[in-house]
């Protein structure tokens, strides 16, 4: 099963020269790194991207991050997972870009 976190061009830039990240400015806020299941990733990217002309949404085995994964109940009382760890670029699968959406 994968789990998606959506990038920024600048998030995403920085997460691939790295090597890692903690997350987005607002995943710092929280204390953990928000992901989306598939069927999230439509209404998380009106709700939070609308204003972004370009995303890239990076895709993540869920077995890799184990009990640092924490399904929590989020909008419309939806459960979300949020990976309370940091991210490798090892462990990324694969990556997508949305532009112009």
């Amino acid at each position: 099963m994968f789990i998606y976190k959506i990038f920024t061009e600048e998030e995403h830039d920085l997460f691939i020269s790295h090597g890692s990240t903690i997350g987005s400015h607002i995943d710092k806020e929280d204390g953990f790194i928000h992901f989306s299941f598939r069927s999230q990733l439509l209404d998380t990217i009106k709700k939070h991207y609308s204003y972004q002309k370009k995303l890239y949404i990076s895709t993540f085995n869920i077995s890799l991050f184990k009990s640092d994964l924490k399904w929590e109940l989020s909008r419309n009382k939806e459960y979300f997972p949020h990976y309370y760890g940091s991210l490798s670029k090892k462990d990324l699968v694969y990556t997508f870009t949305l532009k112009n959406y």
